[in-house]
């Protein structure tokens, strides 16, 4: 493959480089009052539908505006919209499409329409093209940040971009967009099996799974053989040990934090290292393979609650103060069943009682916890329940697995096909219709308010 040097670095040789602006034609968005934003007016695109999971706007949470505009200010079919202003440095210069509307719409002034004038590119090419990481970076390097950071019309436009031939540049969206498609479909597998999973927990730990008659007690109903206990009958709630940041060393035993406790898994977040004879030293503040531990200071966000299991990935490692595990005492209580109960609509729901409205720094204590009435049916029965739940948690997890790699693949395949070390000019494969033009259906309108 033969290669020549450019202004944008190496690219193959019957590439061709342009400047943006040369091809493009650009408009600022509209600006408005608060008191015309609403449910009556013009559709109009806000930043928050700029960052959608693929390469077109969001069409859901669109709003109104109230005001009468001027055509030129109405968005097309495959016109490209950038982020001109940005609370976050890497949010400016974002790049969607907008893939048409089965009514009129514009975009607000925050936003900077780049409408293509040359045949000679392929639309969603281009969107992808704004994503790749030298090109973000130099867009963000031209934006000025005063409050909010914000790049302008001509930024924009001296952008110089590598050229392929069209149908490489079809190929190079269809196999960008595959692979899109098969992130988002990872994604709805998700979410179908954390919606099945929460109405299965709220039926199982209200019905149980042996069609017994139920009971009304002190937390609802609940099958009749089952018993309502405090927590802290059958396990104990330990605090970690509060580690003194001075005793940081750069490689050693990792220390889970707070911060590190996320929605069902452990995250490696500014992850702080203790000396290896730590291990020894602070022996009961060890964790195990399967222990359950929660977070202590903001149990629950909008996220979800922080808890989760340790597995033998994480090992060894040391528990911080202000993060609890919950420790077993009698073996009527099945762990397993206790991880699934801890993420149940009423467990969340007596840890949200506990916080009401208070605007201080949400804490719980092991003797709150210990003292919460939960249900507890027979150890084979909470055994069916568990592997019932986990055979949904595995599930979903697998898929949060599988997007992991799939936004790895994306990643390098978008910057390896847009400099060219990845060629496909050559590859035999049918491009499908929608990649030719920018698709528009009605199924994507469906969240748009009539």
């Amino acid at each position: 493959m033969k290669l020549k040097q450019t202004d944008i670095g190496l690219i193959p040789d019957d590439w061709e480089v342009i400047r943006f602006g040369d091809i493009a034609e650009f408009k600022n968005g509209i600006n408005f009052s608060s008191d015309q934003k609403g449910e009556i007016g013009i559709l109009t695109i806000d930043v928050l539908n700029m960052y959608g999971a693929g390469y077109a706007v969001k069409f859901d949470k669109l709003y109104r505006v109230d005001k009468k505009i001027d055509n030129s200010y109405l968005l097309n079919q495959g016109d490209l919209l950038f982020v001109r202003s940005s609370l976050k440095l890497e949010g400016v210069g974002w790049a969607a499409l907008f893939p048409g509307n089965n009514e009129p719409a514009t975009f607000c002034g925050f936003i900077i329409r780049a409408r293509i004038a040359e045949s000679a590119f392929n639309k969603i090419f281009l969107t992808y093209l704004f994503r790749v990481g030298s090109i973000r970076s130099k867009l963000i390097s031209s934006s000025a940040k005063l409050g909010i950071t914000n790049i302008n019309q001509g930024n924009l436009g001296n952008i110089q971009i590598p050229k392929p031939p069209l149908l490489e540049q079809k190929k190079i969206a269809y196999i960008l967009s595959k692979i899109q498609q098969a992130i988002q479909t990872q994604e709805q597998i998700i979410k179908t099996t954390q919606e099945l999973k929460k109405a299965l927990m709220q039926k199982l730990f209200t019905e149980g799974l042996n069609g017994e008659p139920q009971k009304q007690t002190e937390i609802g109903l609940i099958p009749e053989s089952w018993e309502v206990v405090q927590l802290g009958r059958y396990a104990r709630i330990l605090n970690g040990y509060a580690f003194k940041s001075t005793a940081y060393v750069k490689k050693g035993i990792p220390l889970i934090r707070i911060s590190n406790v996320s929605f069902g898994f452990l995250i490696d977040k500014d992850t702080k290292y203790l000396p290896n004879s730590y291990l020894t030293k602070y022996n009961d503040y060890s964790l195990r393979e399967g222990d359950l531990i929660l977070s202590l200071t903001r149990p629950i966000t909008s996220g979800g609650m922080k808890y989760c299991f340790i597995e033998k990935k994480h090992l060894p490692t040391l528990m911080n103060q202000r993060v609890g595990r919950f420790k077993i005492i009698d073996n009527k209580l099945s762990k397993e069943f206790l991880y699934h109960l801890v993420f149940s609509k009423y467990f969340i729901g007596e840890l949200q009682k506990l916080f009401g409205s208070s605007s201080q720094q949400p804490n719980v204590s092991p003797t709150q916890l210990e003292s919460f009435l939960v249900p507890i049916p027979s150890n084979p029965e909470q055994v069916e329940i568990a592997n019932s739940l986990t055979k949904l948690t595995l599930k979903y997890r697998s898929a949060e697995d599988s997007i992991i790699l799939l936004k790895d693949l994306f990643n390098s395949a978008l910057n390896k096909l847009m400099t060219g070390q990845i060629r496909v000019k050559d590859m035999e494969f049918e491009i499908e219709e929608s990649l030719e033009k920018v698709p528009f259906t009605e199924e994507q309108n469906g969240a748009i308010p009539s």
